[in-house]
C-alpha cells in the first residue's frame, strides 16, 4: 500500500504563448513565474502548482479550505507539486496547467476535474496533461487538485467537519479561477468545467450546488453524473460509513453518538499519521440531486461499454477466468444487485440481459455482465440526468463514444470489453501527441491521431 501526503490545494494552467521570455503574471495577491513549452509545433505558457488555498495541515485538516490573501514571496510555478493524500495514488507528483495569450481577445477556459472514485487521482497524472488541448484549441486549460478519500469526503455531520471537503476545494479553486483568470488572458465569462468518472460526478454536483453558482458557464460530464448509483448515498449510509472509519482509526468518543463527540474525534484524527488513516479509510459521498440547475449549456456522455472494466473490479476472478458460465454470472449478479445496488427485482433484470446468452459462451456471458453494469452505473443515470437538465430549459447534447482502440481490437481475450470506462480520455487529451511524457507507449494509427485532434 502506497501513501502520498503533501500540500495539495494547487492549480495548473496551460495557455497559448505570447512572448519569448518566461511568462510572469502579477496578481493582486502576488507574482507568479511560469515557463514555456512547445507542443505539436505551438508554443505554450505553463504554470505549475499555483496555490489557491492554505495547506490543509494540522488544525486545518478536516476543515473547509481557507483562502490565501497574499503570497509571501513570488510563486515559481515551474515544478509539479505533490499529490493529495491518498491510498494507491498515481506515482508521479501532481499539478495544474494554464495557458494564456496577451494582447488578444480573452481566451475561453476549460477546467479539468480528475476522476478516481473520490479516493485517488492527481493533476500530476501525465494522462491529464492539458497542453495538446490548449495548443490545438487555442484555449486556456486548468486542472484542480482536491482532497480525496477520508481527507476529502468524511462526513462529520457537524459544522466542525461538514463533509464533502473535496468539493469545497473544487469550489474554492473555481472561485480563484473566476477572480484571476483575466490576468492570464482568460475570459471569466467563458469557463467550462469538465470531468470524467468521479470528475463527471463532480461537475454534476457543481451544476446544482448554490456554492458554485456563477463560477462557470458550461459543463461537460464524461462517464459520470450526479445520480449515478455508486455515489448516491443517503444520510444514514453516510453516517454509518463515518462511524466505521472512526472506529477503525481508533478515535471513537465516550458516547454512543459520534456527533456529540465530533470535536474530540477530529482532534484525534488530526493527530494520526497519513499511514494510520489510510488503514481506516472509507469513501463517503452523501449526495442527492437538488432541483436547482443554474447553468444552461451541457454535454453529457459515456462510452458504450462503460461497465466492462468494472467486471474486473466487482468480480475479479470471474473476469479473469476463461471458463465462466451463465450460471456463475447469475450467482454473482443477483445478490450483488440486491445487497450492494439495492436494485428492485434483481433476478428479473438479470434474466433480461441473459435472455439470448448460451450457458458456456464465455465472451457473451462477460459482455452481458458488462452491459448490465453499464446500464445500471452509467447509461440509465446519464439519460435521467440529461432529461432533468432538458426539462429545466437547458441546452443539452448527449454523446456515445464507441471507438475501440486497435490494441484491444487485436486481442481476442479483451475484445468483449469494447469501448470501456476511461477509454475516451486518451483522445480528449491528445495522447497520440504526448507519447514522450506518458509512462506507457501506444501505437496510435493515423486515423486515431486525426480523430483525437478533431
Amino acid at each position: 500500500m502506497s501513501v502520498l501526503f503533501a500540500v495539495p490545494l494547487v492549480l495548473l494552467f496551460v495557455l497559448p504563448a505570447a512572448y519569448s521570455s518566461d511568462p510572469v503574471v502579477d496578481l493582486p495577491m502576488g507574482r507568479i513565474r511560469g515557463m514555456r513549452n512547445t507542443v505539436i509545433g505551438k508554443e505554450l505558457e505553463v504554470f505549475l502548482g499555483i496555490p489557491y488555498a492554505k495547506p490543509p495541515l494540522r488544525n486545518l485538516r478536516y476543515k473547509k479550505p481557507v483562502s490565501i490573501e497574499s503570497y509571501k514571496d513570488d510563486i515559481v510555478a515551474k515544478t509539479l507539486p505533490k499529490t493529495c493524500f491518498q491510498v494507491n495514488p498515481f506515482e508521479k507528483d501532481g499539478a495544474e496547467y494554464y495557458k494564456k495569450k496577451k494582447n488578444t481577445e480573452p481566451k475561453s477556459v476549460l477546467v479539468w476535474i480528475y476522476g478516481g472514485g473520490f479516493t485517488m487521482g492527481s493533476t500530476a497524472d501525465p494522462r491529464y496533461n492539458g497542453q495538446v488541448i490548449a495548443a490545438h484549441g487555442q484555449v486556456i486549460v486548468a486542472s484542480i487538485n482536491y482532497r480525496v478519500g477520508a481527507m476529502g469526503f468524511l462526513n462529520g455531520v457537524n459544522k466542525e467537519e461538514p463533509g464533502n471537503l473535496g468539493l469545497y476545494d473544487q469550489t474554492m479553486a473555481l472561485r480563484w479561477i473566476r477572480n484571476n483568470i483575466a490576468y492570464f488572458g482568460g475570459n471569466p465569462e467563458k469557463v467550462t468545467i469538465f470531468g470524467e468518472s468521479a470528475g463527471g460526478f463532480s461537475v454534476g454536483f457543481h451544476l446544482t450546488s448554490p456554492f458554485s453558482k456563477g463560477l462557470f458557464k458550461s459543463g461537460i460530464l464524461q462517464s459520470g453524473v450526479a445520480n449515478s448509483p455508486p455515489y448516491y448515498y443517503n444520510q444514514k449510509d453516510s453516517e454509518q460509513t463515518t462511524k466505521d472509519f472512526i472506529t477503525r482509526a481508533n478515535c471513537t468518543g465516550p458516547s454512543a453518538d459520534f456527533r456529540k463527540d465530533i470535536v474530540q474525534i477530529l482532534k484525534c484524527l488530526r493527530s494520526k499519521t497519513p499511514e494510520e488513516l489510510s488503514k481506516a479509510e472509507y469513501q463517503v459521498t452523501p449526495f442527492v440531486i437538488p432541483k436547482n440547475i443554474h447553468t444552461q449549456d451541457f454535454i453529457v456522455g459515456m462510452t458504450t461499454e462503460e461497465g466492462s472494466g468494472f467486471t474486473h473490479d466487482f468480480f475479479h476472478d470471474f473476469s479473469e477466468s476463461n471458463n465462466v458460465t451463465k450460471s456463475e454470472a447469475y450467482s454473482l449478479l443477483v445478490p450483488f444487485l440486491k445487497n450492494v445496488g439495492k436494485v428492485h427485482e434483481p433476478t428479473e433484470k438479470v434474466n433480461y440481459y441473459f435472455r439470448q446468452v448460451l450457458e458456456n459462451d464465455v465472451s457473451s456471458v462477460k459482455r452481458a455482465v458488462a452491459d448490465l453494469l453499464t446500464d445500471w452505473m452509467f447509461r440509465c443515470p446519464s439519460y435521467e440526468f440529461s432529461e432533468v437538465l432538458a426539462k429545466r430549459q437547458s441546452q443539452v447534447y448527449f454523446y456515445l463514444f464507441n471507438h475501440v482502440p486497435e490494441s484491444i481490437q487485436n486481442d481476442p481475450d479483451r475484445r468483449w470489453m469494447g469501448s470501456r470506462h476511461f477509454s475516451d480520455v486518451q483522445y480528449v487529451f491528445g495522447h497520440p501527441f504526448l507519447q514522450d511524457v506518458l509512462e506507457y507507449k501506444t501505437n496510435y494509427t493515423k486515423a486515431e491521431k486525426k480523430f483525437s485532434l478533431k
